[in-house]
């Protein structure tokens, strides 16, 4: 539906669009509908003899939903709660759809049979009438059914197939006949294109190939390959190939021939790189299908993103190859679908087939939570093909616990500066205002961010902020300080580590030869077009530290306090220490061994097996008890479930990057009680962002809600970034303040 976008804008009128863009309510295959209509023993009966671990009630509800989708030819999003199982229930439905109610499968087959049949006669007559020989000869020898009541006929057919089809199709068996009088080559080729596509339908419904693609992160690729191999019986002999490094050089015709075929988003952008031709920019594209690598060529029966959030950027590289993917049934599956803005589910939605959101590009999240209509639009639009549960659920006014997870306690630890940190951070503030006053930086929202980050870098310890330009090179990877910084052609920088392991994904084990996407604007770079700027890596900065006299912090106290209070009050447990900023997990290491307790390390410089080795030493040693891990390189896939004290030391402006970290241990397979503290420095950029956090995480839950009944740097535009700055306060430096923690406590 086209619109005049000078009226759009109104209120009024943009309810009046919403209202007539919603989708109708009695979709059949909605999860409203589904819980309306939902029979209980019929998801009992659902039974995966190939699965050796048996599915929970609620995953075979799950299962028995996205089969109820992929009936009708459609796939849809798979948002479950964190730690839920959803990865066993996508294996599942690949299982079980192709043994699961034979009957409904063989009846759904015919009708569909039916109806292609339909089509082609339609083709058929439609060709016999331009015939003029045929049209126009005598009435004496042609069959007795004119073509245009046989026409009406089998049209009708189209919608409603019934018996009589066949004996139509004998009609046009006589015509085909009649008609080979004066092309005596017309009846041979007809009758083969009607029964190819009778051949082709029945392939298409009742094959008992899986062919199914499923693209995940790059530390999740031996994860699901392990999860395949480990829930599937032996006597199932599936066949799986990661699509990946040196493994790329395959034709399609061999792809094809596998059940599982996994490859990560970077591999994926990468093979479409030569295919995405720009038209009049480089905002505009077009897909050249033959210049693309042999994943673009077969045409899969089921493609699974998984962790589908990666691909909500609409003008990303990655997105326009993900898009360009040829496929039956399509499944977005992330348990964090909205990450800043309702925008994220945008590209969701196209992936699965349906329309947008009724909601304008922009649109002002306190619009939508305090507007009811527009509340309910959004909820039918997302309802026929979305699906959110958590462990426990409210169904018919009863309250329904579909998984038994161990309590979680959330805690909000907020403690002020001692007057010294006070004095250094109001310096950095000072100098950012004056940055900001003097117009200094007229690059915009990118310095500004990073002068907030040095403001942050602050709130940690002063060590890893002294001495440092206003201004930083942020990672465009994984959003921090850039270590040992590379420079693109295109003028973005990068954690070396951090756009090596891209080089290492795209061609494994040859980082020189590799060519892939920028991470930031999608020009394409390679080795040759990087340009190093000299800074401390991890392994420095730490020998740096060692060698001095270790000052701590106030929130490197309250980090050792923590530690020090699970060590005597729980000895058996253990902790896991997420960070955003690799310089402080580096001084956080220092002053851990100065006190000599055990620890690992997990974040993105680290090579997938390296990465491995530490989970399965974290997860099985009892000398180990605590690991620093990065939230943006760990906080995705991993079952962390051996701890279940989580420390989140530093605050991030996106709440689901914190939600992804926190459930990698409050998840099946966890049974000890769950511990969650967020450290906060009062009266600090910190507080503003903790706040922004859970106004974010307020309007997503309030959508997800509704539908169960932009960037993280550009989601904020330059003037607001500007306002934020300039209303942080100064922090009091002269009250020494002893007993100055304050707790917020929240059990779940």
């Amino acid at each position: 539906m086209r619109v005049s976008r000078c009226w759009l804008f109104r209120k009024t009128n943009l309810l009046r669009v919403v209202q007539q863009a919603v989708l109708p309510s009695n979709d059949s295959a909605s999860v409203q509908g589904f819980y309306s209509s939902f029979q209980y023993d019929e998801f009992e009966k659902i039974e995966v003899p190939d699965l050796q671990t048996p599915l929970l009630p609620f995953q075979k509800e799950g299962v028995y939903w996205m089969m109820l989708r992929e009936r009708d030819h459609v796939g849809g999003i798979m948002a479950d709660h964190l730690g839920m199982g959803k990865t066993v229930q996508m294996i599942g439905l690949c299982l079980s759809s192709e043994q699961y109610n034979k009957d409904a499968r063989e009846l759904h087959r015919k009708s569909m049979e039916s109806k292609a049949l339909c089509y082609r006669l339609l083709t058929v007559i439609r060709q016999l009438q331009r015939i003029s020989v045929v049209a126009n000869c005598s009435k004496i020898n042609r069959p007795a059914m004119d073509l245009r009541v046989l026409m009406n006929k089998v049209e009708k057919m189209s919608t409603e197939p019934d018996s009589s089809l066949y004996e139509t199709r004998e009609e046009v068996n006589k015509w085909l006949k009649f008609t080979s009088k004066f092309h005596p080559s017309y009846e041979k080729r007809a009758m083969d294109f009607l029964d190819d596509e009778e051949k082709r339908s029945f392939d298409l419904i009742a094959s008992k190939e899986l062919r199914t693609l499923v693209i995940v992160p790059a530390a999740l690729m031996l994860q699901w390959k392990s999860e395949i191999e480990s829930k599937v019986s032996s006597s199932r002999k599936l066949r799986v190939y990661l699509y990946h490094g040196q493994n790329k050089l395959i034709s399609s015709t061999e792809l094809e021939l596998y059940d599982f075929v996994i490859t990560t988003y970077d591999t994926l952008t990468n093979s479409a790189l030569d295919a995405l031709v720009p038209m009049f920019d480089d905002n505009n594209l077009t897909f050249n299908r033959k210049d693309a690598g042999p994943i673009f060529h077969v045409r899969w029966k089921r493609i699974i993103l998984d962790e589908a959030h990666m691909v909500r950027h609409a003008r990303t590289q990655r997105w326009r190859a993900v898009k360009e993917l040829q496929g039956i049934h399509r499944w977005a599956v992330t348990a964090t679908p909205l990450h800043n803005t309702i925008e994220d589910i945008q590209n969701l939605l196209h992936f699965v087939g349906l329309p947008r959101l009724p909601v304008l590009p922009g649109s002002n999240p306190e619009e939508v939570l305090n507007d009811p209509v527009l509340q309910r639009a959004i909820a039918r639009s997302l309802q026929p093909a979305f699906l959110r549960r958590g462990p426990v659920m409210i169904r018919n006014g009863k309250k329904e616990v579909l998984v038994s997870l161990p309590p979680k306690s959330e805690t909000v630890v907020m403690k002020r500066f001692t007057p010294e940190e006070s004095k250094q951070y109001n310096s950095i503030l000072a100098r950012s205002r004056t940055a900001l006053a003097t117009s200094e930086h007229k690059e915009g929202a990118f310095h500004i961010f990073a002068m907030m980050t040095r403001l942050r870098q602050a709130c940690c310890h002063f060590w890893i902020s002294e001495g440092r330009a206003l201004t930083v090179s942020v990672c465009g990877i994984c959003k921090s300080e850039a270590v040992a910084a590379l420079e693109t052609k295109c003028g973005h920088h990068f954690c070396h580590e951090c756009l090596l392991s891209r080089f290492r994904d795209a061609v494994d084990g040859d980082d020189m030869a590799a060519r892939l996407p920028c991470p930031t604007c999608g020009t394409s770079i390679n080795s040759s077009s990087l340009f190093k700027n000299y800074s401390l890596s991890s392994s420095e900065r730490i020998m740096k530290f060692k060698k001095r006299e270790l000052e701590v912090s106030t929130k490197l106290q309250m980090i050792l306090d923590c530690i020090n209070t699970m060590r005597t009050e729980y000895p058996d447990d253990k902790m896991i220490i997420f960070s955003h900023f690799t310089s402080f997990m580096d001084v956080i290491s220092v002053a851990l061994d100065k006190v000599d307790i055990p620890h690992l390390r997990l974040d993105g410089t680290m090579s997938l097996s390296n990465r491995n080795i530490v989970i399965r030493r974290f997860q099985t040693s009892e000398d180990v008890r605590v690991v620093l891990a990065s939230k943006t390189a760990t906080g995705v896939g991993l079952n962390l479930t051996a701890a279940n004290h989580v420390l989140v030391v530093d605050p991030w402006w996106n709440p689901a990057i914190e939600e992804q970290a926190v459930h990698r241990c409050y998840r099946i397979g966890q049974r000890k009680h769950v511990y969650v503290t967020r450290i906060i420095i009062e009266d600090t950029i910190e507080q503003y962002c903790y706040e922004i956090c859970q106004r974010k995480k307020e309007f997503g839950d309030a959508i997800l809600r509704a539908a169960t009944k932009g960037n993280s740097g550009a989601a904020m535009a330059t003037s607001r970034l500007r306002e934020l700055l300039s209303r942080l306060n100064y922090v009091p430096e002269k009250e020494k303040i002893t007993e100055n923690e304050r707790k917020v406590d929240r059990t779940t």
